[in-house]
């Protein structure tokens, strides 16, 4: 098992490990919803609740990661309507 600097007991240790395992699954998550998002071009906020439900992410988290997609022209949709703001104008697409 990982030994963290920090960690002083075993349940400090465990804690640490959960702590890493669930920011590793958070991470592939968001990964996959990237991946997805690049190659349609939007993904749908139901795609991600589903892979990240409301209760994993804090709204600033959740708020970051929409910031992020939209970043990465992305677009975020609710059954089949953008809900993200576009950041840029049509003529400035061009």
């Amino acid at each position: 098992m990982h030994r963290s600097p920090y960690a002083k007991t075993d349940r400090d240790r465990r804690l640490t490990f959960q702590s890493v395992e669930r920011e590793s699954k958070l991470h592939d998550a968001r990964h996959q919803l990237f991946l997805q998002g690049v190659r349609r071009g939007y993904i749908t906020v139901e795609e991600i609740d589903a892979a990240l439900p409301p209760d994993v992410l804090t709204s600033a988290e959740r708020w970051l990661l929409y910031y992020c997609l939209d970043a990465t022209g992305i677009e975020v949709r609710r059954v089949g309507l953008a809900i993200a703001p576009p950041s840029r104008t049509a003529s400035q697409r061009m």
